[in-house]
């Protein structure tokens, strides 16, 4: 209905001729203006009830009820989504209602407000900040874009748009911070999973993956906010990874090994559509020969940060899976969830490697070109050492090491599954085999890829004790390494017999999703050395 609503009042404006546009956007102008006089005036009662509001909420059930929105939350809300957009628009301006100084005070204080309610324990108070939040970062998209008249893409920001993407940003992290799993929830991996954590962790992806998006951007110039955003997660991300890194290696307390943060490998497979647009649109200007430098040295960080800090992720969780201290109650939930991720960015791994076969090609014929290829050889080499030493190891080792179902799944029934399942978001096939397949089915390319880099000859090592550590050799050593896999899962279905598909090893479907992956691979490498023989 809503949208209905729009398109009406969209069309009524454009056919009303110059002096409906004009009344329409002075009734526009006149709304923000107010809205921002009237949050002025009340900030200091309406702050001080938005404290006692939040303190009543914090001995509350995460399911308890917020009001729905109503009182000092929604004022708040409402105030962030009217006022904030209005002064964002009319930057440019001398006069937008109030003045400049009232204005940033008042950007300020309505910002360091939702930063207190997005941090709050309570779910049904931090659902409330979702809306608001890319509400903001669609109004910031648009003065961007609107107020960036040169040619270069890569514009510096205004101060008030730079300050607002930065609390975008770190509103967006205290989210998927808050929506960790509790400390002691995967003791019991036969219980099953609760509705209210797995549905915010799900609106959370949303945000991540909305905020950072490229989708239904009207200009080139537009990109330029999603690309900061990404960014900027991005390095948060890879922040909380080193820092956990440093403070483990800095504790003597005999802990296992490092376990990486949950919530970093949750908030990377959000970004996973974002990652494969600017991936898929890098291969797509290089091979139309649109070169931005800026804009391609830009995306060339964000691949190659994402990269770098996937494969540290996959490569600790190898490392814990030889620790005897842990235990799947440890290892499932971020061995998942770097399954997860991998798969959900195979797109992206795609893209690089068509781009790097393009670029041996092309390179002379672009300008730059010998800088460009060098530097897409770099991101390629990086996605060698991330599938050789990372992803491929550790999917393999889940699929080894970690049942599909602990017990029997409770999917039929309940809306998500038992805490020990290692399936996708969909409740079908372990996550391991379902990286493997995306792996193997994205693209030739990405195949060719795959299998290249667990040969011993591609230079890449694997952390000692990883599945393809002993028998890297030729590039049918991980073919031969998913057929043993295979068998193995073939006796443990045996063992359990005939309609148990709970207690070790995976369901049949998951087993075969693997036979066809392992044999879409050897096919390849059969078409590959006919085509050579038979050139």
């Amino acid at each position: 209905r809503k949208k209905r609503h729009k398109e009406k009042l969209n069309s009524a404006v454009s056919n009303g001729g110059d002096e409906t546009q004009a009344r329409a956007k002075r009734e526009l102008w006149d709304r923000g203006a107010v809205a921002c006089q009237i949050a002025i005036m009340v900030w200091e009662p309406l702050s001080q009830s938005l404290r006692n509001v939040l303190q009543q909420h914090l001995n509350q059930d995460a399911a308890s009820n917020n009001g729905g929105g109503e009182g000092p939350l929604g004022t708040l809300c409402t105030a962030m989504m009217a006022c904030l957009p209005h002064i964002l628009q009319n930057q440019q301006h001398e006069n937008i209602g109030v003045s400049a100084e009232d204005g940033m005070k008042l950007i300020s204080a309505i910002m360091e407000a939702f930063k207190c309610v997005c941090s709050h324990n309570n779910v049904s108070v931090r659902a409330l900040c979702y809306e608001p939040l890319m509400k903001l970062q669609s109004s910031l998209v648009q003065s961007s874009s609107s107020s960036n008249h040169s040619s270069n893409l890569m514009r510096q920001l205004t101060g008030i748009e730079k300050h607002l993407l930065e609390m975008v940003c770190t509103c967006a992290m205290i989210l998927a911070e808050k929506c960790a799993y509790p400390l002691n929830y995967f003791d019991d991996l036969t219980a099953d999973n609760e509705d209210i954590l797995e549905i915010d962790r799900n609106d959370v992806r949303d945000v991540l993956r909305t905020i950072a998006g490229f989708e239904d951007l009207e200009t080139e110039q537009s990109t330029l906010v999603p690309m900061m955003t990404l960014e900027r997660i991005i390095s948060s991300c890879c922040a909380a990874v080193e820092n956990n890194t440093v403070n483990a290696s800095a504790s003597n307390d005999g802990l296992p090994s490092i376990i990486p943060p949950e919530t970093v490998m949750h908030a990377l497979s959000a970004l996973a559509k974002p990652l494969n647009h600017i991936a898929a649109e890098l291969l797509f200007n290089f091979s139309n020969k649109k070169n931005n430098p800026e804009l391609m040295n830009a995306s060339l960080e964000i691949l190659s940060t994402a990269l770098k800090k996937l494969n540290l992720m996959c490569q600790q969780l190898l490392r814990s899976f030889q620790n005897e201290c842990s235990n799947l109650s440890i290892l499932v939930p971020g061995t998942r969830l770097a399954c997860i991720a991998s798969a959900a960015i195979t797109p992206m791994f795609s893209s690089i490697s068509i781009l790097a076969k393009k670029s041996s090609f092309l390179h002379t014929a672009v300008a730059n070109g010998e800088s460009d290829s060098n530097n897409i050889h770099h991101l390629n080499q990086l996605l060698m050492a991330t599938l050789g030493s990372g992803v491929v190891p550790l999917s393999i080792t889940a699929i080894r090491r970690i049942p599909e179902l602990l017990v029997e799944s409770t999917l039929g029934t309940q809306r998500y599954d038992i805490r020990g399942a290692m399936r996708g978001p969909g409740g079908e096939d372990h996550v391991g085999c379902l990286t493997v397949m995306r792996l193997s089915f994205e693209s030739d390319d990405l195949a060719l890829a795959t299998i290249l880099s667990c040969c011993s000859s591609n230079g890449q090592h694997p952390p000692q004790g990883s599945p393809l550590s002993n028998d890297k050799e030729g590039p049918d050593s991980i073919i031969l390494e998913l057929c043993r896999v295979h068998e193995e899962l073939k006796q443990l279905e045996l063992k359990r017999g005939a309609g148990i598909h709970h207690g070790c090893g995976s369901t049949p479907k998951s087993r075969r999703v693997l036979l066809n992956s392992s044999s879409n691979l050897a096919l390849l490498l059969l078409t590959i050395a006919s085509n050579q023989h038979n050139p």
